[in-house]
């Protein structure tokens, strides 16, 4: 990270909070409420990445060993989604748990006037609870969530984020964290 950079913008899920367990939670709920199978964690995980809605149609596909398109026409995806929306609800922000070193790190961004910012696929209720369980809800110059656009595509959110702070220059002013490990390396610099 150059000394230039005016802006890090970091994913939520697996990059600053690990949520993958209370999904789960929330999916295998939704689950049994409709006798259901259950899905394993590690299903899960590899699921995680455009939202919770999609993770549940992934969810609902495998279970019923059919296209995923086949579950997005599925006239009963509204009746599940709604009760996973309850059931997420109830879960989100109960067994998440922050990575090491993130409220080091940004308190040492802060301290040293770089914006920070939240942009994630995560649907935005989800993302502003999970936020405030962990107390980050007011750290954060802008939080972009999933769902808040007409097409979900993360370039998009990240131009926003961007251009939120009037940043329209080069990359080199912008520096995205997608992974726990980036945390770590970003609190060894401001350590030194």
């Amino acid at each position: 990270m150059s000394f230039s950079t005016k802006l890090i913008m970091f994913d939520l899920d697996g990059t600053l909070i690990e949520t993958a367990s209370e999904i789960k939670d929330a999916v295998n709920d939704t689950l049994s409420h409709f006798q259901l199978q259950h899905v394993t964690q590690e299903q899960v995980n590899d699921w995680i990445g455009h939202g919770t809605h999609r993770l549940l149609i992934k969810a609902l596909a495998n279970i019923k060993n059919c296209e995923i398109s086949e579950i997005e026409s599925w006239n009963e995806l509204k009746n599940i989604s709604q009760v996973f929306n309850i059931h997420y609800q109830k879960r989100c922000g109960t067994s998440s748990q922050l990575y090491p070193h993130v409220k080091t790190v940004l308190k040492h961004l802060v301290l040293n006037n770089i914006r920070i910012a939240v942009v994630t696929n995560k649907e935005s209720i989800y993302t502003h609870t999970i936020l405030k369980q962990h107390q980050l809800d007011e750290v954060f110059d802008v939080v972009i969530s999933g769902g808040e656009y007409l097409f979900d595509e993360s370039w998009y959110r990240c131009e926003s984020c961007k251009a939120n702070f009037n940043i329209f220059e080069g990359a080199e002013h912008c520096c995205p964290v997608c992974k726990s490990t980036e945390i770590i390396s970003l609190n060894k610099y401001y350590s030194s």
